[in-house]
């Protein structure tokens, strides 16, 4: 998934001049996305987004087969606040959003940014019960349902980043807690 923030970041500025209001939004009111990472990493990825991604809450689970241990890193985006948790030292640091890009889902893709970075359209394909179309570029291919994306195969390096939707449930209650931290966390101020 870094690999698709760098891609989506690229060309981020060209896009935001055009379409500033729907920035990286969703097009459901809420929803949650389950992923499993495979590659350079892996692990799972659960998003739970609320008010058309207005808040957004990240946790990724990173298994580490040396140590058998798991990292867990959490961001929330509410509004033009960012908190980036790190679970390790118990610590937040939440910082202000002046920039736009800052603000990028990294799910999140529109057809117009596929085609400016070469992507084609070469397919429609079942991603986790949902059809998707499928771009494919010269680094490998996304799947994308209403500018979701739900799975991505992409070659870095020599190696296979994969990304791949196992839950999507969109339209639930998700509780406004989701979107906090708790007070055990000293939070750091930017």
């Amino acid at each position: 998934m870094n690999f698709i923030i760098i891609l989506v970041l690229a060309l981020a500025n060209t896009f935001q001049s055009n379409n500033k209001q729907n920035l990286q939004e969703y097009q459901f009111k809420s929803g949650m996305i389950r992923y499993k990472l495979e590659g350079r990493i892996n692990g799972t990825e659960l998003i739970y987004f609320d008010d058309y991604g207005k808040s957004f809450y990240d946790l990724k689970t990173i298994d580490n087969d040396d140590s058998r241990s798991e990292n867990i890193t959490l961001r929330i985006l509410r509004a033009d606040t960012i908190l980036i948790l790190n679970n390790i030292e118990n610590a937040a640091t939440e910082s202000v959003i002046s920039d736009l890009r800052l603000k990028t889902k990294h799910n999140i893709i529109y057809p117009e940014l596929l085609f400016e970075m070469g992507y084609k359209k070469t397919a429609v394909e079942e991603v986790s019960g949902t059809l998707c179309d499928k771009y494919t570029g010269e680094n490998g291919s996304m799947w994308v349902w209403n500018n979701i994306i739900l799975k991505s195969e992409m070659e870095i390096m020599g190696i296979v980043v994969k990304s791949e939707a196992v839950e999507i449930i969109t339209g639930i209650d998700i509780p406004k807690t989701k979107f906090q931290i708790s007070g055990d966390y000293k939070i750091n101020k930017q």
